[in-house]
Formats: C-alpha cells, sequence, structure tokens
C-alpha cells in the first residue's frame, strides 16, 4: 500500500454521554469522500482516540469501514500508553476492517530509545495490517528522527510516517533519506509545512483544518504536486487564513464548532475539553463566512 494525497483525520461527532452520533459521523465521513481526499485516518488526534471509551473507539472504526471499505484507505489510530494496550486495538482494528493502522510511541511514561523501538516491532508483528509510524513528539515526550525510522522500516510492514513534530529539518531529512520510494510514505502533519513539503516531495498530508475544509486542502495537494506555484501561493494563503480558528481554544473543541455551524454534530468534544464559548463560535461563524465555508 503506497499513501498518498489528503487523509484526514477525522473528526468523531459524538452526543452528551460521549457515544458515538453516528448520523453526524456518516454525514461528516460522506463529506470528505465527496470532496475527493485520498483516504481517511479514524482516531486520530482530531477524533479524539485517547478521550473515548475502547468501545467507541471500536465503533467509529466499524461505521467507517461499513461506509468507505473499498473505496479508500482507512487508517485507524491504534495509538496508547503500553504496548499491550496497542497490540489489543491494532488486532481489534484489524478485526473489523481496517486498511492500516497508526501508531505513534507509548506516552505518559518517558521511554527510552531502545523501548521505543522495541514497542513499534512488537506492535508491528502483532498485526498483519500495514503500519504508519505518527511522531508527535509535543504529545508523545519522544521525537522519532529519520535514524528511528531508517532502524524501524526494516520491518516488513511499516509502510510510513506521519511527522507532525513541526519541525522543517525533520521533514527535509525524512525527505532527504525516504523520498520517492514506492514501499514508503511520507506524510506531513503540521499544517504549516503541508504547501511546500508537498512541493519538496512529501507524498501528502493529514491535515486536521481538512474536516472543515476539505475541497481546500486537496486544491493544494493538487497545485503543489503539480508545482502550479501561483496557484499555490493563493491557496497557502487562504489555509493561513481559515488556520486561525485555532486561537479559540483546543484543536476537537474548535473543530467541532465549525461542524456544528456547517450542520455537523452538537460541538461537543470529550470531557474535559469544553465546549467554544457562544462569543468564540460567533467569531468562528465570521471566519467561516470570510473563508467561503459559510453564508
Amino acid at each position: 500500500m503506497k499513501l498518498h494525497g489528503i487523509i484526514p483525520p477525522a473528526v468523531t461527532p459524538i452526543d452528551d454521554d460521549e457515544r458515538i452520533d453516528e448520523g453526524a459521523f456518516v454525514k461528516q465521513l460522506r463529506r470528505l469522500m465527496e470532496s475527493g481526499v485520498h483516504g481517511l485516518f479514524i482516531l486520530g488526534s482530531a477524533g479524539e482516540c485517547v478521550s473515548l471509551r475502547d468501545s467507541e473507539r471500536k465503533r467509529a472504526i466499524k461505521i467507517a469501514v461499513e461506509l468507505a471499505k473499498s473505496k479508500l484507505p482507512i487508517l485507524a489510530g491504534t495509538m496508547d500508553t503500553s504496548t499491550a494496550r496497542t497490540v489489543d486495538n491494532a488486532k481489534a482494528a484489524e478485526d473489523i476492517g481496517a486498511d492500516a493502522v497508526v501508531v505513534t510511541p507509548p506516552f505518559y511514561y518517558n521511554h527510552t530509545r531502545e523501548e521505543v523501538m522495541r514497542h513499534y516491532e512488537i506492535v508491528a508483528r502483532s498485526t498483519s495490517l500495514p503500519l504508519v509510524i505518527y511522531n508527535i513528539p509535543q504529545l508523545t515526550k519522544f521525537h522519532l528522527n529519520a535514524s528511528d525510522v531508517s532502524t524501524l522500516i526494516n520491518i516488513g510492514n511499516i509502510i510510513g510516517i506521519k511527522d507532525s513534530s513541526g519541525s522543517w529539518s525533520n521533514l527535509l531529512e525524512l525527505l532527504e533519506a525516504f523520498g520517492g520510494r514506492d514501499d514508503f510514505s511520507i506524510l506531513i502533519g503540521d499544517e504549516h509545512l503541508v504547501c511546500y513539503g508537498i512541493l519538496m516531495g512529501a507524498d501528502g498530508a493529514i491535515m486536521a483544518i481538512a474536516n472543515v475544509a476539505p475541497e481546500l486542502t486537496v486544491r493544494i495537494y493538487e497545485a503543489a504536486s503539480n508545482r502550479r506555484l501561483d496557484e499555490l501561493g493563493q491557496l497557502q494563503s487562504e489555509l493561513l487564513k481559515l488556520m486561525s480558528i485555532y486561537k479559540y481554544g483546543s484543536s476537537p473543541a474548535c473543530l467541532k464548532a465549525a461542524l456544528a455551524l456547517m450542520g455537523i454534530g452538537n460541538g461537543k468534544a470529550c470531557e474535559p475539553i469544553g465546549r467554544v464559548g457562544d462569543d468564540l463560535q460567533e467569531s468562528i461563524r465570521q471566519l467561516l463566512i470570510d473563508c467561503g465555508l459559510l453564508k
């Protein structure tokens, strides 16, 4: 499997009891699919993987598989605090029908490099599914560099990395080491780096903002891939304007507030993340109007 293009980390709409709002979730997934995205990432950071009940994690994958299996690659976030928990999550994702799993280093405790390498090897060998490395050191307290990836890539079913480090130098090192390979994908997770990262050879991006403006992100990928620089510059400006949404609260709350204004879900994130307040919600509404996403 060679991953490419825009793969949104889908937001997971929930009800007041923090159970998945299936109608809203399906509506959002259909919207993403109809916008021309190249895959779906279920249970990423934007999907509140670490906050949902285990039963709801499985349900999220099941809903996505029933809707999109064989239409788009379905990536399932199986990250957790320990190797055993991550293995259980990966096996559940495989049983349900996901196409690949996405795995961070284990979080909460500080881990040595040897421990993180062993974590990935055990998880990868526990499943027949392809595995995507997820580098997000600001949340896991562990940074995976190109040398680490070079070690892990020798495990046969590791097929790519989502790099959300936000480090331009780290992205360049990954591109130097692994760019252009048919068996490994470099996917950008930091939205500031997407336009020029794809120009430099990255295979695509996993962008939370794609939940709100999927068409814009697909156009960015197409313009960057085809080196349409004038168009890309304009799209970059549009992206940066929309990204100001994050100043109104935590990422899940802001994304869910925007989707609620667009008729998807109720704006609730998993506790203890609170809803965006009414005054800030009006600011988000105005931003969506200014960006042509709401009338």
